[in-house]
């Protein structure tokens, strides 16, 4: 998974939404993952899968631990990711 901070998304935004159809594309904030940019077709399939009735904004809770129906994605989206090899 491809990844750039925010400041690159402003500079090279061609180059990123270009990279976002190949996979998802991490987006950082001052270090830290903030976004990920997906393609139009990748989203397709992740609503599909998850269906459509599901997908709510999943605001974190006071807890930190996220709420609604995409905690399961939002909590995939925070685990360690491992190198894939060639």
């Amino acid at each position: 998974m491809k990844e750039f901070s925010l400041s690159d998304l402003h500079r090279r935004s061609g180059e990123i939404i270009d990279a976002a159809l190949s996979g998802p594309v991490v987006l950082r904030k001052h270090g830290r993952r903030h976004s990920v940019l997906l393609s139009a077709a990748a989203y397709d399939e992740l609503v599909a899968g998850i269906g459509s009735s599901d997908v709510v904004p999943s605001q974190p809770a006071a807890s930190g631990a996220p709420k609604g129906k995409l905690s399961r994605l939002s909590q995939l989206s925070r685990e360690p990711e491992t190198e894939e090899e060639p």
